[in-house]
């Protein structure tokens, strides 16, 4: 919470766009800010690549045919691909994948309270 607050701040203070680049650079200098959002951005890629290789260790439980290493290859490289295609139709189709991937997340929460009540 505390950190969603001091960008909640900082974005109301600093009137550039760059997200935490600006923010830093309004408060450091660009040197600093331009480490900061390169640290970001490797950040970023590290957690991408892991979730995925979770994905792709979850499919492989479900479908042993594709816990090979070349297969997992495969099904990340799907992942990719798909989210790349997504995000190429537009704005509209994106929001849609995001209905439905909260939806197809939120059901079998539901269903799991559901089955606890009764």
């Amino acid at each position: 919470v505390l950190f969603v607050t001091c960008f909640a701040i900082a974005g109301s203070r600093v009137s550039l766009t760059g997200g935490l680049y600006a923010y830093v650079e309004v408060a450091f200098g660009r040197y600093v800010g331009f480490l900061a959002g390169m640290l970001y951005f490797l950040t970023a890629i590290g957690a991408v690549a892991g979730v995925v290789n979770v994905l792709a260790n979850s499919v492989a439980l479900v479908v042993p045919l594709l816990g090979g290493p070349i297969m997992r290859i495969v099904v990340m490289f799907a992942v990719y691909a798909s989210l790349v295609l997504i995000n190429i139709r537009g704005v509209r189709q994106g929001a849609g994948a995001v209905t439905v991937i909260t939806v197809a997340k939120l059901l079998p929460l539901l269903l799991f309270i559901g089955v606890g009540i009764f």
